[in-house]
């Protein structure tokens, strides 16, 4: 039987975690699971497949002291309830590495991301979509998820980091995960770096009705590679750059703060870390 993962990177989403499991992979004490971002433990069909199909992610491990995966989406524990107790279930015994980013900036940047990837319905409206998606919303809640798995595991075994400590100092911000993760400090052949952010394209009109009608799924199955990078072009349009009306920050703000304040305090943190008034 292939291992079973003895860490888990649980996100957040646009806070720089592609960037860490890209490090993460090419170090030589870490197999890393096949798989991007596996949602095992979040999405029902994934889960279905079993424990057999979870070892598989790690047929390749050849004796790593640590072997994990990252997925965002078990952060998310209102749109995913089921993720913490399947993951407690069959990982009893964790190292998580939990990645936090100013929450205005993370918003905008998840909103552009779930609107290029389509896998989620979210709104077209970027300020809409922050004061009212669940999936945004839920994933701003930084103080309950780091309580969640630190009353599980231990905060010992919870490890805190920011995407601006990355953004200042990167070999700094992968030091503190290899420590964390008794592992040797390891510097990559090359700097690594991924902003999915670029280049990104929102769904037009048609896109988005195939999607609210679930028939995008449909031309997944039956239309070539080709084809469906062609109705890319001609369907989607590129996001631009976004800029939140103060009504909107605020109001933003008003619905983030009390978990993004006290996650700072519970990391040592400075209150004005980040841009909550």
């Amino acid at each position: 039987m292939s291992t079973l993962p003895n860490f888990l990177v649980i996100g957040t989403a646009k806070a720089g975690t592609s960037s860490l499991a890209r490090y993460l992979d090419q170090h030589p004490e870490v197999c890393f699971a096949r798989v991007q971002e596996p949602n095992f433990f979040a999405f029902d069909h994934q889960f279905a497949r079993g424990e057999d199909y979870y070892r598989s992610l790690y047929s390749h491990h050849a004796g790593e002291p640590r072997a994990g995966e990252k997925s965002w989406r078990y952060s998310c524990n209102a749109v995913y309830p089921q993720a913490f107790d399947r993951i407690r279930e069959m990982l009893p015994e964790l190292k998580l590495i939990y990645v936090l980013r100013d929450p205005v900036a993370r918003g905008i940047s998840m909103w552009r991301e779930l609107r290029d990837a389509g896998q989620d319905i979210v709104d077209s409206d970027c300020e809409r979509a922050l004061l009212t998606d669940p999936l945004i919303l839920d994933s701003m809640a930084y103080a309950s998820t780091y309580r969640r798995f630190a009353d599980a595991y231990g905060a010992e075994n919870v490890l805190v980091l920011f995407f601006e400590d990355m953004v200042r100092d990167q070999d700094a911000f992968h030091a503190r995960a290899t420590d964390f993760l008794g592992i040797s400090r390891f510097t990559p052949e090359a700097p690594i770096h991924e902003n999915l952010s670029v280049g990104l394209r929102s769904d037009g009109r048609i896109l988005e009705f195939m999607r609210r009608a679930g028939l995008d799924g449909l031309a997944r199955k039956v239309l070539p590679d080709n084809l469906r990078a062609l109705g890319r072009q001609h369907f989607k349009k590129p996001i631009g750059k976004v800029e939140l009306s103060p009504q909107t920050r605020a109001a933003f703000l008003d619905k983030v703060r009390p978990e993004a304040a006290e996650a700072l305090a519970l990391a040592g943190k400075p209150a004005d870390f980040w841009a909550l008034e």
